[in-house]
């Protein structure tokens, strides 16, 4: 089953099948047809649970549940996350996708014990509802009300998203080192011409569909702290060492995740800070 072999991560799985399922996409006759507890060897994504991969992410303990075939084709590979947001035209019926979360957040409880968390973190969509039924389903395996202690990160206006020029000029810009470079100045002048400016000028952002994958980590400041959740935000900024779990439905770039560590490190620094997505892949960003 593919995900038995990790470099860098540990693989974990749970002992039964309280939990088990598979989730598996083929193509029949230019069809896709989801198949739940079916082992096929003409899969063209797998994502076999339970399990649950623990790696890295900037230093914090970071797992995920599920990930990718390496052969899957990406047109594959979006579809089937645009089916698992709710965006897609294929729906998964309800109870499939609880298993579907619940198998490596089962696992997740026994490695950290979610009842001791003292934030939840997470990123919201006006158009999928995904991370919100996975925090629903945490709210599950703890001992207290996770709205008491969660936080919403929500989409800033296009308007206002901005680039780390300055970490985008130590990557690419020419130094006495590596010369002249032509590719920096073409970069650099489709930013600031063309990628910004349709960014700003958009009524939603959407950076998986609107950012190529190379200026990623360069956009900033496109979420900000749900402005009702004062109370929260205030206990979140003034406590000292407390643990927050990041939330996220899936992690392909490392972009999203880069971008609320670095809100959270510039809120708190004395935060314990560990990071769970749904979907994603190891060693990335």
């Amino acid at each position: 089953m593919y995900g038995k072999r990790r470099v860098k991560g540990e693989l974990m799985a749970a002992q039964g099948n309280n939990y088990r399922i598979a989730a598996r996409v083929t193509v029949e006759n230019g069809v896709k047809q989801y198949h739940w507890d079916i082992e096929s060897l003409m899969s063209v994504v797998d994502l076999c649970a339970p399990t649950l991969v623990r790696d890295e992410f900037k230093g914090r303990a970071y797992w995920f549940g599920y990930e990718f075939r390496p052969d899957s084709h990406p047109l594959d590979r979006r579809a089937f996350l645009e089916d698992i947001k709710g965006l897609g035209q294929n729906v998964i019926p309800e109870g499939y996708l609880r298993k579907f979360i619940n198998a490596p957040l089962a696992l997740l409880n026994e490695q950290v014990n979610l009842a001791t968390i003292d934030f939840f973190v997470y990123p919201v969509s006006g158009r999928s509802p995904l991370v919100n039924k996975m925090i629903e389903q945490i709210d599950e395996w703890t001992s207290h009300e996770v709205e008491g202690v969660s936080l919403e990160l929500v989409k800033r206006p296009p308007s206002e998203i901005g680039f780390d020029w300055e970490k985008f000029d130590r990557r690419y810009a020419p130094t006495s080192n590596r010369g002249y470079d032509n590719r920096y100045h073409q970069m650099r002048t489709y930013v600031e011409n063309e990628l910004l400016p349709s960014i700003r000028a958009g009524e939603y952002f959407s950076l998986s569909k609107v950012v190529k994958m190379r200026y990623r980590p360069y956009i900033m400041d496109f979420l900000e702290f749900n402005k009702e959740q004062v109370k929260q935000y205030e206990k979140l900024r003034d406590v000292h060492g407390a643990s927050v779990l990041v939330v996220d439905d899936v992690n392909t770039s490392g972009s999203t995740l880069n971008e609320i560590l670095r809100m959270l490190g510039k809120l708190n620094p004395s935060l314990e800070v560990y990071v769970f997505t749904l979907v994603g892949r190891p060693e990335v960003g």
